[in-house]
């Protein structure tokens, strides 16, 4: 942003636990909503930004990035653009016992929710990114062939490396490209063009 490489945007980082920022089933914490509404409404009235769907979008790596997945689908009219890096996908067998019985986890799970919010699913500018040596790539990998059976456009990403910092870093100017076109997306068509 300071090189002018990219736009300006606000980039807000909330700590959400080891929550997955979902809402918890049950009665429990709604992390999700925390997100996707109070959050917003709290940026959007201390900060001049841009308002709109068109003018925000959601990210996270590792369980954030099962996170924001969720929360794109979840919340249709809030965000428009949804990263997800170093994704973190949980089967039934072995999500925390706050995604809920069968049905409440559907309602959690990135890969149900892809299949059962097609329309939403396609009209996020979507980004995926797994390292070579991550062990949640067969999943995320698993992922990537949903969204392509489905037609869902998306950005798929597989760099060397694992989970860990040193992946994040390595790849992040890559990342923060994607939402500079999602933001921006006839400056980023005309750049290309050039």
């Amino acid at each position: 942003m300071g090189a002018g490489d990219i736009g300006s945007f606000l980039i807000v980082m909330p700590e959400g636990e080891n929550a997955y920022w979902v809402d918890h089933a049950n009665g429990g914490p709604k992390w999700g909503s925390f997100v996707a509404v109070d959050l917003v409404r709290q940026v959007e009235s201390s900060y001049r930004v841009l308002t709109g769907r068109e003018n925000r979008a959601i990210g996270g790596l590792s369980m954030g990035a099962h996170g924001a997945l969720q929360l794109a689908l979840n919340f249709p009219g809030t965000f428009s653009a949804v990263g997800a890096r170093s994704l973190v996908l949980r089967r039934f067998g072995n999500a925390p016992d706050y995604f809920g019985n069968a049905a409440e986890y559907a309602k959690r799970d990135p890969m149900q929710l892809v299949k059962a919010k097609k329309d939403v699913a396609k009209s996020l500018a979507l980004w995926v990114d797994i390292g070579t040596l991550d062990p949640w790539e067969p999943l995320a990998r698993q992922f990537d062939g949903e969204l392509n059976a489905l037609g869902i456009g998306h950005r798929w990403n597989e760099y060397p490396g694992g989970h860990s910092a040193a992946y994040w870093g390595a790849n992040l100017a890559d990342y923060l490209r994607f939402y500079d076109a999602a933001f921006n997306p006839r400056l980023s068509a005309a750049a290309a063009s050039d």
